[in-house]
């Protein structure tokens, strides 16, 4: 695929995708209708300054300012993972607002005895419709290539959300008609980042497991480009968080700084690339068995290896 039929797809995709969402909104605050006994609060993140925020990413993305240049055939990649997320992000933010209904406004308000939904996509985050804003202009970063647009959204706009995520939930806290479910609720729910198990976790592993091997497969020894090893990191450590249950989750975050090690070194003796590898085939085995690791992380209530390097690096807390 040409430079230009590359570019024309992602230009396409990001506009529609936007006409999409915002549509979306324009319907919530066309049927919004204000009601006198809930308590509101003003909060600066609002539809207004989020909108603000992504309309200021369109540029950056277009223009390609901060984008940086990788091997065609992973730069396709980047835009077929990209445009999947892009896809997941609005498909998640018309389910969030669907399912919502009246309780939907822009600034924060709730009224006493209120109710709260735990059903749908939120069984699966607390605030679906900002993960998938989140989701949405992180695939655009990914589809573009762009680490700027991608570091902007993590240091910035997902601050941004996090902050008006939690100020709904205290002044929902406070006027819920169930506390206790409530809390149990927010307690088995992340926040932000949905999580997945039974069938969907099982694919999203399969997905791991064929993105790590394209990568080692077509980008091995030196010329394993950082934009891959950082995209490899991000991806794993979001599956460390997002697969259930936790032993999964310890296996993904412990093996994804096993990778950044091995990367570097590779850096100094070729051979240690094939490493990679390995780990390949441990994510494979962790498909229908629990990593070994476990059982040694059960009995001592940690991983005894790292244990041991803290204590030999005299970082062991006394």
């Amino acid at each position: 695929m040409s430079d230009i039929a590359l570019d024309g797809f992602r230009f396409g995709m990001l506009l529609a995708s936007g006409i999409v969402l915002s549509a979306f909104v324009f319907v919530k605050f066309a049927t919004y209708a204000k009601d006198p006994a809930k308590q509101r609060q003003v909060h600066p993140v609002a539809t207004l300054s989020m909108t603000a925020f992504l309309i200021a990413m369109f540029p950056l993305l277009v223009r390609k300012i901060g984008a940086v240049q990788v091997p065609p055939l992973e730069e396709q990649f980047y835009l077929a993972f990209g445009a999947a997320l892009m896809l997941l992000g609005v498909r998640l933010h018309i389910a969030g607002k669907l399912e919502i209904g009246s309780h939907w406004s822009d600034q924060i308000e709730a009224a006493a005895g209120q109710s709260f939904v735990s059903s749908g996509v939120y069984s699966l985050t607390r605030h679906p419709m900002y993960s998938s804003l989140i989701m949405w202009i992180l695939g655009a970063a990914l589809a573009f290539v762009n680490p700027l647009v991608f570091g902007l959204v993590t240091v910035l706009f997902v601050p941004m959300m996090l902050a008006r995520a939690r100020a709904e939930e205290k002044l929902l806290a406070e006027n819920v008609e169930d506390p206790a479910a409530y809390e149990i609720y927010r307690q088995r729910t992340n926040i932000m980042i949905p999580r997945f198990g039974g069938l969907p976790a099982f694919a999203l592993r399969v997905v791991g497991i064929l993105v790590y091997g394209f990568f080692i497969g077509n980008f091995t020894g030196t010329n394993f480009t950082p934009a891959g090893i950082v995209f490899l990191v991000v991806m794993h450590l979001a599956l460390g968080f997002t697969i259930l249950p936790e032993k999964a989750a310890f296996s993904y975050k412990s093996k994804t700084g096993m990778m950044v090690l091995v990367w570097f070194l590779t850096m100094l003796w070729q051979p240690i690339y094939y490493l990679h590898w390995f780990f390949l085939l441990m994510y494979v085995y962790g498909l229908f068995f629990n990593c070994p690791c476990m059982f040694a992380y059960e009995k001592y209530h940690g991983c005894p290896c790292f244990g041991w390097m803290k204590r030999a690096c005299g970082l062991e807390r006394r």
